[in-house]
């Protein structure tokens, strides 16, 4: 029997983006998607509602007042107004009590900037797991942009940074010479996780799951599956984000210092006021647009080209 397999994202104002993250993973055998919208007005509702096998669930006053009987609406509703992983967490709590009477097998929480690459089939994947593992932790790529402006960067943007532990070792030489930026992942690099949707099963922050005592087992997938991470691929993304974002603390939930200063300083210059400023920061910290530098780093292993979610996308000329 094919494993039924959903996924679960939180999106605010994600625009016409989210029409090519939807087809991809229909596309690649992804059951089911749950997108919770975090502004009840987003004009991209009207989007998502075309398509089917989609669940479309309004982040309103009546969906936090059914989120207080979630197992985790405690731990997480003194920060529900100012931490969107607290919302994302509280909606992924929702989605695999939904998913579970829509008797799917597996759930992947994602961000609408990322994407699910495989190779091999969705239920190949998912129907080979032991029996003994409740999760899967698939390490992440992050994409690389080429130039200021994108449109679309699932359509565009071919270019990753390999996970660290996917790197050669030791590291050339000149290494340093090629990839001069202060931090070589720009977000995150503990990878996403896939979960049974199994009852007692909750996620723990936005990044795994818990497991149950029936299958306790977390998984490491060492190469593919993989995450695709998007992050501010495109100027325009990127601006938007720091837009929404605003005047954000450097403490995620008051406690935990954001360790990302790319993060931190994309905030003081937007806030700062100075768009050059911006540009100027984005350009020399993301953009890869030597093609010197880029074939050096795709030559080493650093670097990897990966074309299929962009062809999956395109349309077919006959």
């Amino acid at each position: 029997m094919s494993a039924k397999v959903c996924i679960v994202t939180t999106v605010k104002d994600p625009g016409n983006i989210i029409e090519s993250f939807i087809r991809y993973h229909l596309k690649i055998g992804i059951a089911h998607i749950f997108i919770f919208f975090d502004n009840p007005e987003d004009e991209a509702i009207a989007i998502v509602k075309k398509f089917p096998n989609i669940s479309t669930i309004i982040c309103d006053e009546q969906l936090r007042f059914q989120q207080k009987n979630n197992k985790l609406y405690h731990n997480m509703s003194e920060h529900i107004t100012s931490e969107v992983m607290a919302r994302q967490i509280l909606n992924a709590e929702t989605a695999i009590n939904l998913a579970w009477e829509m008797q799917m097998d597996w759930i992947i929480h994602i961000d609408a900037d990322e994407l699910f690459y495989t190779q091999e089939s969705i239920s190949e994947h998912f129907d080979f797991i032991p029996y003994s593992v409740g999760q899967v932790i698939y390490r992440n790529f992050e994409g690389v942009p080429e130039k200021l402006a994108i449109n679309d960067y699932f359509k565009e943007v071919t270019l990753f940074k390999k996970h660290g532990h996917l790197m050669p070792y030791p590291l050339p030489d000149d290494y340093h010479k090629f990839l001069r930026r202060e931090e070589y992942f720009i977000g995150y690099g503990n990878g996403k996780a896939a979960a049974r949707v199994l009852p007692g099963v909750l996620p723990s922050g936005v990044h795994e799951f818990t497991t149950i005592e029936t299958h306790p087992e977390t998984a490491h997938c060492t190469s593919c599956p993989l995450i695709l991470h998007y992050i501010s691929c495109g100027f325009g993304f990127y601006y938007r984000k720091y837009q929404q974002l605003g005047n954000f603390s450097d403490y995620w939930f008051g406690q935990t210092k954001i360790p990302v200063t790319f993060h931190t300083k994309s905030r003081d210059l937007f806030c700062a006021g100075d768009l050059q400023k911006m540009i100027d920061f984005y350009q020399e910290q993301i953009v890869f647009d030597n093609q010197d530098e880029i074939n050096y780093l795709l030559n080493k292993g650093i670097l990897a080209r990966i074309w299929k979610p962009a062809s999956l996308l395109s349309p077919v000329i006959i």
